[in-house]
């Protein structure tokens, strides 16, 4: 399956096929203190149940075929990060929230433009080429830093 998210300061939004759903987080959400900058992501329980409850209940919808595809290969996520948050952001905080959360094999981690109308979250896929984590998963530097 393809999931298409948005990371923004104050909410998360989800696509998958023709359902689109926007989860509100609390403004703890992304720590500003160094070295625990996502330690409330992964511990918010009630955004990450609602996230995990959404993917299943599309993963179970799947047919005999999608089903025997999705046991090897997942979902493929296109995660864009809105520039209000890419300096909380680290790759390796995109990549494991989208591994855990989405159950995704494939995370694509992509710096929102400025000028890049978010009205559609399928639209990502036209600027998927601009992903950062070519090869730098382990990337500690926060994304509003990198080239």
């Amino acid at each position: 399956m393809n999931i298409y998210g948005e990371l923004k300061k104050n909410r998360i939004r989800l696509k998958i096929n023709s359902e689109e759903i926007e989860i509100k987080i609390r403004s703890d959400f992304y720590s500003k203190i160094k070295g625990t900058e996502t330690y409330h992501m992964f511990l918010d329980t009630i955004t990450n149940n609602k996230i995990k409850d959404f993917v299943t209940r599309h993963r179970k919808k799947l047919g005999l075929y999608e089903t025997f595809k999705y046991m090897f290969l997942r979902n493929r996520a296109l995660v864009m990060v809105d520039r209000d948050v890419q300096e909380f952001m680290t790759i390796r905080h995109v990549h494991a929230y989208a591994t855990l959360s989405l159950d995704a094999r494939v995370v694509y981690v992509i710096r929102k433009p400025n000028n890049f109308a978010d009205a559609k979250l399928e639209t990502i896929e036209s600027i998927k080429e601009t992903y950062l984590n070519n090869g730098r998963i382990n990337e500690d530097t926060p994304i509003s830093k990198l080239s």
